[in-house]
């Protein structure tokens, strides 16, 4: 069985949910995240959640806007830009709310986002006790020069079986 995470209805209501479903823990061949990084607060609350569903040896992707959105808007989100290393929690618009008219984007509630650095989020996927086997970077649909989005590709640990560095 797989799972995948997604831009999905109110996302305020979404981060502050219990995404564990007490029948799935554990199970879980793979579970796929898709976007939704930037709205959980805390990356390693996030990544262990993913790991306590999967089955020994499942695998996540992670599919996500590339930490570099942080300094410029490359990927027209129209969102604010910062310093690449800031941990500032912010609010603003869901980035699908660019595609309604002015009217309906007003009722469209705010969400409040953490963008994470590249390096968060691969310290993140190894500290919760995944082996990470890939990470790619992928070019911006506005500018194919710059990154735009990133896939990681992480399988969790076997049970007793420990990596040393």
């Amino acid at each position: 069985m797989y799972l995948m995470f997604g831009q999905v209805g109110n996302l305020d209501e979404f981060q502050n949910a219990d995404i564990r479903p007490r029948f799935l823990k554990g199970e879980l061949k793979g579970v796929i995240e898709g976007g939704i990084l930037h709205y959980f607060h805390d990356i390693d609350a996030f990544m262990s959640i993913m790991n306590g569903l999967l089955e020994p040896g499942g695998k996540m992707i992670c599919s996500d806007f590339h930490p570099f959105t942080k300094i410029a808007d490359i990927l027209g989100l129209e969102q604010p830009t910062m310093s690449y290393f800031s941990t500032d929690i912010f609010e603003g618009e869901m980035a699908h709310a660019r595609f309604y008219d002015e009217e309906v984007r007003k009722q469209i509630p705010k969400c409040h986002y953490r963008k994470y650095t590249i390096s968060e989020i691969i310290n993140s996927i190894i500290g919760n006790g995944f082996i990470l086997e890939r990470f790619d970077e992928h070019p911006s649909w506005e500018n194919g020069k710059l990154p735009g989005e990133f896939t990681a590709i992480a399988k969790k640990q076997l049970r007793g079986v420990t990596i040393h560095a």
